[in-house]
């Protein structure tokens, strides 16, 4: 099965087969007192969840989430992220990453196997605690409107009365290009992703939800224009001048650089550019520091190889 197998200018995601061991461990975290069941797909990632007491019986729409995401190329380095839907396309996917000394989220959305664009539907993520370490960073975290979801004319759902959920999973070790502001999330290429089905067992479900939701009061944004600082809490909206503010021309690393360029043309996307000019997406950015995948500019000059 696929998941995420090609990030297309930078998000995501990847190609793999379902896990052979579903079974959650039950985790209580110490601080919150919130108990989840866990999964962890791969040595560099774990997915945790508590649920609403009738989730099991009646399909919910929001959880209590726990990420947790190793940076083994230094303190606060990387991005991991989440499909609730299994595969990458027609799925909420919410990507996390650690920026300067908090952890930033964004829901985005894919129709192909090219960078998904900023989901515009209901979901909404309130932090609960988040930590960054020297090899680590998590996050806890409460998701409403998350295991349902819809874009366009598409839509979907997550069916936790099933007992159990097929998700998929990423995992990077470079930082965003882009990361101060989620809503324009640029990130390079994960280094390994998978699927795996999360089976359910009693313990997902607690009479004790609604109270630990409760305790889910920090929205952070980023610093996207006008918004807050990264880690500050804020409902004010932002309005985003990206539409009209001029793109930066790509430039070559240095002077002189550059043996071939290409045009950008419509449909183009990052990746494609550089696979159709035999180079990966890091030479691409390597020789142009400048360039700004999402959106990419029609009509921009980009360096396809160096001297």
């Amino acid at each position: 099965m696929r998941f995420l197998s090609i990030i297309v200018s930078t998000l995501f995601w990847w190609n793999s087969g379902l896990a052979q061991d579903d079974g959650p461990a039950n985790y209580t975290d110490k601080a919150s007192g919130i108990v989840f069941n866990t999964w962890r797909p791969t040595k560099d990632l774990t997915f945790g969840m508590a649920l609403p007491a009738s989730a099991l019986t009646v399909d919910a729409t929001e959880f209590i989430g726990i990420l947790t995401c190793s940076s083994p190329t230094g303190k606060a380095t990387g991005w991991c992220g989440v499909s609730l839907g299994g595969g990458m396309n027609s799925n909420l996917l919410l990507v996390a990453y650690p920026q300067q000394n908090t952890i930033l989220t964004s829901f985005r959305w894919a129709t192909d196997y090219h960078l998904p664009a900023a989901y515009t539907g209901a979901a909404k993520l309130t932090q609960i605690s988040s930590t960054i370490n020297a090899t680590h960073y998590s996050l806890l975290f409460r998701c409403q409107n998350c295991l349902k979801w819809s874009q366009g004319a598409e839509s979907g759902s997550a069916p936790t009365s099933e007992g159990y959920l097929v998700l998929g999973w990423c995992h990077a070790t470079s930082s965003p290009v882009s990361g101060t502001c989620p809503a324009s999330l640029v990130v390079r290429q994960h280094n390994d992703q998978g699927i795996f089905p999360a089976r359910f067992n009693s313990g997902a479900v607690n009479a004790a939800y609604a109270s630990w939701a409760a305790k889910a009061t920090n929205t952070v944004t980023g610093s996207c224009g006008n918004a807050a600082t990264p880690g500050s809490s804020t409902s004010t909206r932002v309005t985003s001048t990206a539409k009209t503010a001029p793109m930066p021309t790509p430039t070559p690393a240095s002077p002189g650089s550059c043996a071939k360029t290409y045009t950008v043309k419509a449909g183009d996307y990052c990746y494609l550019i550089a696979t159709n000019n035999g180079i990966t997406l890091d030479q691409l950015y390597r020789y142009n520091p400048a360039l700004v995948c999402n959106p990419l500019q029609v009509g921009a000059v980009v360096c396809v190889q160096g001297r």
